[in-house]
Order: C-alpha cells, then structure tokens, then sequence
C-alpha cells in the first residue's frame, strides 16, 4: 500500500454500498441463467443477511420477493403459491407498498406470483396476478425483467385459453375473454419480439416460445378446425423446436423445459404420442437440473 489505509476506506464503503444495491440483478440473472436453484438461495441468503445488517430497505424491497420465488421454487416454503417464508411477507410487503405508493415493489411481487404460480400450474390465479402487474412496463426499464413480463403474460393467457377451450362452456363469455387474451398475448408478443432485436441472446429464444404458444392456441379449439388449425400447429410445432434450440445453447434451462413441455402438448393434441412422452421427459429433465 502506498497510500495510507485509512484513504480507502470512503471508496470501500461506497464500493460496497453499490454491491448490495446491484446484487439483486446478480441472483435475477443467475436464476434465470439455470443456476441451480438450492446453491443460489443459499447465496441469497447470504446477501440478503447483509442487506438487512445494512438497513438497504428499498433494495429488499425488490430484492424480497425474487428471493422467496426462488425459495418457494426450490421447495423451501411451507406454501409455494404464496410468498411468505424467509426472505418475505406477503401481505405485509403488498401492504407496505400500497401505503408508500412504491409501483416497483408491488410489481416485483405480482411478477414473482405470476411466474412460481405458473410453474404450479396454478393459471387461473397466475393471470389475475398478471393483471395486476402491468405496471411492468413503465416501471422497469431493462431487457431481462421486461423479457420475463412479457414471457410470463402470454404463457399464463395462452395456456389458460387452452384450458378454456377444453371446457364444455363456448358461450359469450369464453368467447369475450379468449379475444381479450389473444389481444394483450399478441401486444405482449410485439414487444418480446422488438427487445429480441436488441438483446438476442437474452430475449430470442424467448420471442419463439411465445409465438409458438400463440400459434398452438389458435390451432387449438375453436380455430383449430381443418387446414387452418394446421397451419397453426404446423407454425407452433416450428417455432418451439427453434426456442428449445436457441434456449439449450444460451444455457435457459427452464426456457428449455418450458418449450419441451409445449411442444410436447402440440404433439399429443396431434397423436404424436410416442415424441411427446420423449420432450415431456427432456423438460423433466431439465427442470431437475434447474432444481
């Protein structure tokens, strides 16, 4: 050392005051990069004892909710549908940022739900969760969380439409709610498909998974009848082999799971029994690694 120590101390305090209020976009990225999910929360934990030790509350406030989706998709969570545990408390975190008219942190909790509720297989509350975190858009202004918002709106309206459309109920109602969700999946697909031109690595693979999801929906049910339905599955079927192709190169292991499980159920809507038990295994798979 050629200067004396005491010189560096202000820089080192700054230096770590930044890391903390970045590490939140460090755990976003590992997470959704298929770092496995038990050894990241065990880093989470770590930084976010640190955060708290530090009083960094704004940045828990965002920080929170990530860390207790990634809990409760790891299995650490008595309840996985809702998020309390650990890192948070639901309804107290809702209600601190309705009080403090904080729009990011409400939205980073709605956006969480969305997606662990997705994975659940929960839709029916996933999409109400979804609707509640449309203030997405303005916000958050980098690529990778508005990716995820987009990603997550056509996957919860599209799998919910396919799940409307195997119901016995086609009246008025179904048919008001499917435009209502094509509408906001194809808006949701346009932006997904413009960040795509910016960040490809980020956002490709992403942009062909949910075109393929809308293609799948329209070839399935009620548009689904004669040459036209497969022209739409023939368009799905394409799509999700580029996004599992694009998404095992990246390194998106729940991309990968996500495109395997949908081109799997396009195939099983046809027959094609035999290939989707091979890619309903292949997203097992990839799941497993994911943990």
């Amino acid at each position: 050392w050629r200067e004396p120590v005491q010189l560096s101390l202000a820089p080192l305090k700054r230096a770590s005051r930044v890391a903390l209020r970045t590490i939140n976009l460090y755990c976003m990225c590992a997470a959704h990069c298929g770092v496995p999910l038990p050894g990241l929360v065990d880093e989470i934990r770590r930084f976010y004892d640190s955060m708290v030790a530090y009083k960094q509350h704004t940045v828990l406030a965002i920080f929170g909710p990530m860390a207790q989706g990634l809990a409760n998709c790891a299995g650490q969570a008595d309840d996985p549908t809702v998020l309390t545990g650990e890192f948070l408390n639901q309804d107290e975190a809702i209600r601190l940022s309705i009080e403090n008219n904080n729009k990011t942190a409400l939205t980073a909790i709605m956006m969480t739900l969305t997606e662990v509720l997705f994975y659940l297989d929960e839709l029916e509350a996933a999409e109400a969760r979804s609707e509640m975190a449309r203030g997405a858009e303005t916000s958050l202004r980098t690529a990778l969380p508005l990716c995820l918002y987009h990603q997550m709106t056509v996957m919860v309206a599209m799998g919910q439409c396919r799940r409307d459309s195997s119901s016995q109920e086609h009246g008025v109602r179904y048919r008001r709610k499917r435009r209502l969700r094509f509408r906001r999946a194809r808006r949701s697909w346009k932006e997904l498909d413009r960040l795509a031109k910016n960040a490809p690595h980020t956002c490709l693979n992403k942009s062909y998974l949910v075109g393929a999801e809308i293609a799948f929906s329209k070839g399935h049910g009620g548009r689904g009848r004669g040459g036209r339905g497969r022209f739409w599955l023939d368009k799905a079927f394409s799509s999700y082999r580029v996004s599992i192709s694009i998404a095992k190169k990246e390194g998106y292991l729940q991309d990968e799971a996500m495109a395997c499980e949908g081109l799997a159920e396009a195939l099983l809507s046809v027959g094609r029994i035999d290939e989707a038990t091979s890619l309903y295994q292949r997203a097992r798979d990839c799941y497993d690694q994911w943990g």
